[in-house]
């Protein structure tokens, strides 16, 4: 059935060491991004680019790196609890062939919070990892 890992995504290696240091091994792996990756083309990876957006930019940089690898990858912002198991939602019924899960932001908006995503079986020359590649 697939194991589970979380990975911490900060924007410096600094940031990492101090928080795996802090966390009494509570956080098992940590990851950074603080430039561009030639192979990915990602307009928020300006130098100019503020730390929000530098953010942003890396998330949907991860997300797209984990679906080259085919890695179905489930993203969650800190301020975001799930307080039941999403998998079987996710794994049966009319959610088990969507590759793309998000929710919008508000209900009385048409608006996209990438604060909570779920990608599986993402072809990784499919439309869903193109869209990482565009935002």
């Amino acid at each position: 059935r697939g194991f589970g890992h979380h990975i911490l995504i900060m924007t410096t290696e600094s940031e990492c060491t101090q928080l795996l240091a802090l966390s009494g091994g509570l956080v098992s792996s940590c990851a950074w991004q603080s430039g561009a990756d030639p192979s990915y083309e990602d307009p928020f990876f300006k130098p100019s680019s503020v730390k929000v957006t530098m953010e942003l930019g890396t998330r949907h940089y991860f997300i797209w790196k984990f679906t080259q690898h085919g890695v179905n990858t489930l993203f969650l912002d800190t301020d975001v609890h799930i307080p039941f198991n999403p998998y079987p939602a996710f794994k049966t019924g009319e959610l088990k062939d969507v590759n793309l899960i998000m929710r919008d932001h508000i209900l009385s908006r048409v608006e996209m919070n990438t604060g909570v995503m779920y990608v599986q079986n993402a072809d990784p020359a499919g439309p869903v990892a193109q869209m990482f590649l565009e935002t």
